[in-house]
């Protein structure tokens, strides 16, 4: 037979069920090997099965990366907000103390006072314009920190249920084989499903990242619409119309929105540069952001404001239908073929350990034990499996409103800038390869510590039973 070499998550666990192998031998009682052995162990396959229809390995992964980058993103929003409180107070008591009547004895004359005063106020007002930016960025991104961390501790309680269970199966193989594969088939096969297993989460990571960034463009796509919709509206009223201020105050907070959604868009997408929504696009959206009630004022502002928020919109939809041809005829194809591949070789994975177990049952007791292991059900979970990829990306605490499709006039396929390279949508395989490697040698050395740790347990509970023999 050949020896089980330790699994990603089965090492720890095998500690435990050698420790009671032991403990059995030391008492003289037979390891009881019967049909409800094969029984629990079908059960747990069903559940580790559901937990991995979940995503919850990968899903545990992203969910770990989005908090990191959320977790940055609110720190230095924070830092932000605080310079512009203070900026702003600044600008506030400059135009206090410049509105003082004692002050104008500084000025040769009446009217340049006044301009001076003028000038102060406008400076206020841009950093009190700047600060509500601020603010509204600090509670999007606050909310979604929220979110994010609570997504976090689900897929970690998620993640050590599913742990438990294969840890819970490997320690039945580990106890009925005595640390051995049951054949070299099985052992064959558990190296294929592992290897498969690693293609498939990391092709499901890329499109929950791919499909995240999409769903954030389309919120993105949506306010800008939005934007346009109320400039429009704005536009239409007279030049001195003091209702003008409510238009341009929600077009702001929307292009604020927009822009903190494409950031984030972005964020996802960080070995990818983008042809539509670059660096440049969005610092015009910021400066239009902070720049609405200037824009507001005179028939030419308002025009120019209305052209770049229809460049912006259009950009959006470019970019959606370039991130649709990536998904669609990159991601899903490949990823199909992986699942495929994966589902194959898990079942006769499955199906030779079932057998295996079933000999051993037969060897022990006599009995011939029979038992379907499959369930029609679960081919059609995974064909949902990449749909709900698509459609049901995480949350980010904007408000659900809106499409969540992009219905503009499509670009013609052939003018689409060419699609990344598989480098760039998985990340570079050497990059991944070394830190696999190096999570790898992390684990092995919690393990030698957990060994450890087991032979000490079992040594002290071996010697609590020798002082009660004697």
């Amino acid at each position: 037979m050949s020896e089980r070499a330790p699994s990603r998550i089965s090492s720890a666990r095998a500690a435990s069920a050698k420790i009671g192998a032991q403990l059995s031998k030391s008492k003289s009682i037979e390891k009881v090997i019967n049909d409800s052995v094969l029984n629990r162990f079908i059960e747990i396959q069903g559940e580790i099965e559901k937990y991995e229809s979940k995503g919850v390995f990968d899903g545990l992964k992203i969910a770990e990366e989005e908090f990191e980058t959320l977790d940055k993103n609110k720190r230095q929003a924070e830092i932000n907000h605080k310079v512009l409180t203070e900026q702003t107070k600044k600008e506030k008591q400059d135009f206090e103390n410049m509105s003082q009547p004692t002050v104008q004895s500084f000025f040769r004359s009446k009217q340049a006072h006044n301009e001076a005063i003028s000038k102060e106020q406008q400076e206020y007002f841009q950093a009190l314009n700047l600060l509500e930016i601020a603010t509204t960025e600090l509670k999007s991104i606050t909310a979604q920190y929220e979110q994010g961390k609570q997504r976090l501790e689900n897929y970690k309680k998620e993640n050590k249920k599913a742990i438990e269970l294969h840890n819970e199966q490997m320690s039945i193989l580990y106890s009925t084989f005595e640390g051995e594969f049951g054949s070299d088939l099985e052992n064959s096969l558990e190296k294929e499903v592992k290897l498969l297993a690693e293609q498939k989460d990391q092709l499901r990571q890329a499109l929950h990242k791919w499909s995240n960034a999409r769903f954030l463009l389309v919120y993105a796509y949506n306010q800008i619409q939005l934007c346009e919709q109320k400039w429009s509206e704005m536009m239409r009223l007279d030049i001195n119309n003091p209702e003008k201020v409510i238009f341009a105050t929600e077009v702001r907070n929307n292009l604020v929105a927009a822009n903190q959604n494409l950031v984030n868009t972005r964020t996802y997408l960080k070995n990818i540069t983008l042809p539509y929504c670059t660096d440049e696009d969005l610092k015009t959206l910021q400066g239009l952001a902070s720049g609405t009630y200037q824009d507001m004022q005179t028939p030419q502002r308002q025009r120019y404001a209305l052209s770049i928020i229809q460049v912006l919109r259009q950009r959006c939809a470019a970019l959606y239908q370039w991130f649709d041809q990536v998904i669609k005829d990159t991601l899903v194809v490949d990823y199909t073929k992986v699942r495929i591949d994966y589902d194959q070789k898990s079942k006769q994975l499955k199906m030779e350990r079932v057998r295996l177990l079933q000999e051993k049952i037969k060897e022990k007791t006599g009995k011939d034990v029979k038992i379907n292991i499959f369930d029609s059900a679960s081919d059609k979970k995974d064909n949902l499996n990449i749909e709900s990829l698509l459609n049901q990306p995480f949350k980010t605490g904007e408000n659900d409103q809106g499409s969540q499709e992009i219905t503009e006039k499509p670009i013609n396929s052939l003018d689409l800038p060419p699609p990344p390279s598989k480098d760039q949508i998985l990340g570079n395989v050497e990059e991944i390869k070394k830190q696999y490697f190096q999570q790898t040698d992390e684990w092995n050395r919690h393990l030698d510590s957990s060994k450890r740790d087991a032979e000490e347990k079992l040594n002290q509970m071996l010697s609590k039973y020798k002082k009660a023999d004697n």
